[in-house]
């Protein structure tokens, strides 16, 4: 029970943390980094 209470604090958590993350690198590497995330998805792998 208590998995099912953490689990979506844990995604939330882990969102924000990767939000902050990805300003910083494309704060450092600009248009590099945004043709990256463009091909390469954030969480869910692609299934092609």
């Amino acid at each position: 029970m208590s998995t099912l209470i953490v689990f979506p604090i844990l995604v939330y958590m882990y969102k924000r943390l990767t939000g902050s993350e990805e300003k910083e690198v494309l704060t450092e590497f600009g248009e590099e980094y945004s043709r990256y995330m463009a091909e390469v998805p954030g969480f869910i792998p692609r299934l092609k």
